[in-house]
């Protein structure tokens, strides 16, 4: 299979995509002050290409939700889902 088949395959699929991951550990790296916390150099930019390409994107938390909005610039992401504490 060519590369370009590939990507378009990938492309169909999007809509059915269903990309979920962590916050701190994941997304952003342990800190001692959780404060401190943001997510790692380019990791929302593809969150954000996943889900303008069609891709449900969710990222769960235990802390609450809207702190993990602010820290980690998610309100970047298209539709993002945060399930948090």
């Amino acid at each position: 299979m060519e590369l370009t088949e590939i990507i378009d395959a990938l492309r169909a699929a999007m809509p059915d995509v269903l990309v979920a991951t962590d916050f701190d550990g994941t997304l952003a790296p342990l800190v001692r002050d959780p404060q401190q916390s943001r997510a790692v150099d380019g990791a929302i930019e593809v969150l954000a290409d996943l889900a303008r390409a069609g891709a449900q994107v969710a990222v769960i938390t235990g802390r609450d939700a809207e702190t993990v909005v602010r820290l980690g610039d998610l309100d970047r992401v298209p539709g993002v889902i945060v399930a948090g504490v």
